[in-house]
């Protein structure tokens, strides 16, 4: 949308300046016609001092404003043919936005090979923290009787952690 936006007002904007420039440069050139009209004529003592002066400030006033007419024209000159750099970025971000997701991708694949469960895996992706507990649940019912782990441990699938002993079947 901002390339876009670019490529439309920018061209506009320039003919603005463009326009503008032009006709400062037009007023420019009047006033600078009207002052040697003006010190010619206060010369032989035709015109007074007053439209003598008169003349003479409109003339610089109409070169200050030439001035800033052309630095405007030259600067959207400038953002015009910048525009290719805008272009360049916007590319360079969509295509680190696109690696970034191709490496998101990897990272879930990796935590799913991993044997994290998908509801971990999603809250990890929405809240941003990783939930160091994961749910253990025994093939039978039963009492735990000892424990082969300790809080905080890290350990490999497949690792007996408790012993279970079932009570429907003891005899007192």
């Amino acid at each position: 949308l901002l390339i876009y936006n670019e490529q439309i007002k920018r061209p506009k904007a320039m003919l603005n300046a463009k326009a503008l420039l032009d006709n400062s440069g037009i007023q420019s050139n009047l006033a600078e016609v009207n002052y040697k009209r003006q010190v010619a004529l206060y010369r032989e003592k035709i015109s007074s001092a007053k439209d003598y002066l008169q003349a003479k400030a409109n003339l610089e006033i109409a070169k200050i404003s030439y001035k800033q007419a052309k630095v405007s024209y030259e600067r959207e000159l400038q953002l015009y043919k910048e525009k290719n750099l805008l272009k360049r970025d916007y590319r360079l971000a969509q295509a680190e936005v696109t690696r970034s997701k191709q490496h998101l991708g990897v990272l879930i694949k990796r935590l799913e090979f991993l044997g994290a469960e998908r509801k971990m895996i999603d809250k990890l992706l929405t809240a941003g923290q990783i939930d160091g507990t994961s749910d253990v649940v025994a093939p039978i019912d039963g009492v735990l009787n000892h424990y082969d782990c300790a809080i905080g441990e890290i350990l490999p699938a497949q690792t007996i952690i408790f012993r279970i002993t079932d009570l429907s079947s003891v005899q007192v």
